[in-house]
């Protein structure tokens, strides 16, 4: 038998491990899970705020690659990269701690998207 993890224990690990050098694969399945499981993502959220900041600065400051490796991903319902970047910051933004939300809007790079 195969141990199958929740959604919400996949996500936590993800950003609990590497939050902070986030993929393109890493924001499609954070959006894939809020679009269909909202309430694994409230139960991932505490493994989020470790390192919620740097994962939106690292997708934002590299932009332009984490797109087109989001774009090849090769899902019908997808989204935009553009889409899927407001839906996570909408879902990190609120978790951080005030002065790193903020931090992150005030330093523009999610503009450069």
């Amino acid at each position: 038998m195969v141990k199958v993890g929740t959604s919400a224990e996949i996500i936590a690990k993800k950003f609990w491990h590497r939050g902070d050098r986030a993929n393109a694969r890493d924001l499609f399945d954070l959006c894939a899970v809020a679009d269909a499981q909202p309430d694994q993502i409230a139960k991932a959220s505490p493994f989020m705020v470790k390192h919620g900041y740097a994962c939106l600065t690292a997708l934002a400051k590299r932009a332009p690659v984490v797109k087109r490796e989001f774009e090849a991903i090769g899902v019908i319902k997808r989204g935009t990269f553009k889409e899927r970047m407001r839906q996570a910051e909408s879902i990190i933004g609120p978790l951080l701690p005030q002065s790193l939300e903020d931090r992150y809007w005030r330093s523009g790079k999610h503009l450069n998207i």
